[in-house]
């Protein structure tokens, strides 16, 4: 047999085998293994748990909201369509001087 090329290997795998990533495998088969080695953990979360939680919820949206605040011209410009009176709206209006 002669040198068989670097396209040969891809002959070796199986279709799906390129497109599955071994971290996704890991993650897959740990995933199967706690579900098959399930025990009762016997505990409970106390209400002081369940306001922790319930602050993580308010701050992220609080955040989230503050966020959209910021770069609300951003995000509106990727929604928007793009015409050629764009650059016009993103300058101020021309205003007469003051005292006059």
């Amino acid at each position: 047999m002669g040198h068989l090329g670097a396209d040969s290997n891809a002959a070796v795998y199986s279709r799906w085998s390129v497109y599955v990533r071994p971290s996704a495998v890991c993650g897959l088969a740990c995933v199967c293994l706690l579900v098959v080695f399930v025990q009762p953990a016997y505990a409970y979360i106390d209400p002081g748990t369940g306001s922790i939680v319930i602050q993580f919820v308010t701050g992220g949206v609080a955040g989230v909201a503050i966020l959209a605040r910021l770069y609300w011209r951003r995000l509106k410009g990727v929604f928007k369509r793009e015409n050629a009176d764009s650059d016009r709206d993103l300058q101020p209006p021309n205003r007469p001087p003051a005292g006059r």
